[in-house]
This record gives C-alpha cells, structure tokens and sequence, in this order.
C-alpha cells in the first residue's frame, strides 16, 4: 500500500478505475477511484483538482475540518500558527468558498494543561448546540506520564468554546464490555464525530495494552451528549500491521448512506462508502508518489461536504515533508461539480 502505480490501470479494490488527478499549471498525474462512488450525481469516478494559494497559512497546521455554516464555509484546524509555538492548538478560518480565499486564523482552543491539542471534529446535537472532539496529549515532558485521549467542547456558534483550553475534564468515556480491543485501550486520538439519528458515532485511533501499534475503532453512545461510549466496532489490521482506517473523517450524507477518508502509510488517501457505517468499501484517491503531488507524506484527511447540495465537494488534507512536522493544509476540488 505505499501508493498507486501509474502503469496499473485496475488494481485490488474492485469497480475501480483509473481517472485524471489534476494540478493548475497543467501539470497532471494519475490516481485511482472508485467508479462506484458518485459525486455531484455524475458517473464514472471523481477527478479532483489541487487547489492551490488558498491562503490558510501557519507554520506546521494540519487536521482540517472543513464544514459549510449558513454564510459560508469554516476549516478549523490544529498545529503550530506561529513559528517556534511547539503546543498544537486548534484554530478556525472562515471563506465564502472552500477554494476561495480564507480570513486570518482565529484561535479556538487553547493547549491549556496539555502539550498537544488537535485533530478537531466537529458535529451539531439535536438542538443545535456545537460539538468539538479532538486529541489532546502529553507526548514529551514525561514518557513515564504519557497520556493521549479525546476530549470534547461545546458552543452555541461554533466559535466560541467550552471549554477553550484542553483539559481533562472533558475527556471522553469509552467502555469495552464485550473486550473487542483484545486489552486495555491505553491511548485514543485523532477522533471523527458523528451524529446519527439518535445515536452518536465516534471513530477514533487507539492502542491497546501499550502495544505502540495503535489500531483504528468504531464507538457508539446513546445519550444527549457525545459521552459514555461503548466500543462497537474493532477495524482488522494490514498484513504489515498499519491501521487499515487509520485518521478517518466519516460522514452520514442521508440516512443509510455514509462516506469516508481515510489515510495509510502517509502515503495515500482512500475514499469509501458505507450503508452500515461500519464496514466501508474503499478505493485509493491520492497518492503521494504521482508527480502532481507537492509534498512527501499525506495525513488527516476531511471530506468537504456540501449538505445543502448533498454533495462531497473534494478533500482537504495535510501536507508535509518526511518529518511529519512541517506540514500545511492541502484542498483538492471535485472538477466534474456545476459552478
């Protein structure tokens, strides 16, 4: 799975076929999609388009989660706006349009008690209110203190928080009754929060028993609140041990139907749907290795969801170098929509 070969035209994943992933400047590559996954209700598979100078700037921001609001468009994100900043924060930008240009960076949550706070995810309750799920984390001040969970934050607008700085109060419960993990959940991040009926979906990264091979999950809560999760759902492994839905952004587009990204190795992007939102077919999108693609390593990728037109409009994702901590935000634009 280290990426498309541009000389396959069909690969494992079945239906899908190889379409054009453009760059401005002409410059072009060849990805793969799935044909069975229709955009904008137009058939065969998408192609996408790298937007580029979309203006959200920092200096290593990553984890977009692009959401349309009644004026227009937001992307919260997390990582370090500043230079030598270190803590990951998250921040929100607001546009008329996905691929249009973005205000400055508005600061949402603060790191607070915590080292590192990211992964924003973002969802509405039955009356209205905001819902942010994201990761917060001590990494490097104590290895012995190591702690990485998901913790949760509330608003009435969407930019204004509760609370605005990281703490361990609002971290999430997740209960293994039926012990699907096969052991202690000893670490969960990188969450993608979904409202579903009366339900509450929560995919999320996790490792087990301090096994440093951490493995992506399904866990679903009943009540009001995005809290007192059951685990539901424990997704198999590659052959080479990579989480096979590793950082996922899932959405329900109408009910029954459910779409998703997903990363693997850094390398690529895949793009699924699901009826269950359990088990989700899916087909490679992106792969760093086509020479349209800027940068080294893909990661946290978000689908940008048009819910008045019902339609995915394209990806945004983060972008970096082999080291993984100079990234920015990328945004690839379906080009079959109708402007």
């Amino acid at each position: 799975m280290s990426g498309s070969d541009a000389s396959v035209a069909r690969n494992a994943v079945d239906g899908c076929r190889r379409v054009r992933f453009h760059r401005h400047f002409a410059r072009a590559a060849t990805l793969l999609a799935c044909a069975s996954l229709v955009f904008a209700g137009e058939a065969p598979g998408p192609t996408f388009e790298l937007v580029e100078g979309t203006g959200v700037r920092g200096h290593n921001i990553f984890a977009p989660e692009v959401l349309r609001t009644d004026k227009g468009w937001r992307c919260y994100y997390g990582g370090w706006q500043e230079k030598g900043q270190l803590n990951d924060q998250i921040y929100v930008v607001e546009a008329e349009e996905p691929w249009g240009a973005w205000s400055p960076p508005r600061l949402q949550i603060a790191h607070g008690e915590y080292e590192l706070l990211n992964d924003p995810s973002v969802a509405r309750g039955d009356d209205g209110t905001w819902y942010m799920a994201y990761t917060v984390a001590f990494v490097n001040q104590n290895p012995l203190s190591f702690d990485e969970w998901i913790a949760v934050s509330t608003s009435q607008d969407g930019l204004h928080w509760s609370p605005d700085a990281g703490t361990a109060a609002t971290k999430v419960r997740i209960a293994d009754p039926s012990d699907l993990a096969g052991g202690k959940i000893t670490g969960i991040a990188r969450p993608s929060l979904v409202r579903d009926g009366d339900a509450w979906r929560l995919w999320f990264d996790a490792d087990v028993a301090k096994k440093r091979a951490p493995q992506s999950f399904l866990a679903v809560a009943t009540g009001k609140e995005p809290d007192g999760f059951i685990l539901a759902h424990r997704y198999p492994a590659l052959s080479d041990g990579f989480a096979s839905f590793w950082e996922p952004d899932v959405q329900l587009i109408s009910p029954g139907r459910y779409v998703a990204v997903c990363q693997r190795h850094f390398r690529e992007l895949l793009l699924g749907e699901s009826t269950d939102g359990v088990h989700f077919a899916l087909g490679p999108v992106l792969s760093t290795s086509d020479a349209a693609y800027p940068r080294a390593r893909v990661s946290n990728p978000c689908l940008i969801h048009d819910p008045a037109r019902k339609t995915l409009l394209g990806l945004a994702f983060g972008m970096s170098g082999p080291s993984l901590i100079d990234h920015d935000i990328g945004f690839a634009r379906y080009r079959g929509l109708r402007d």
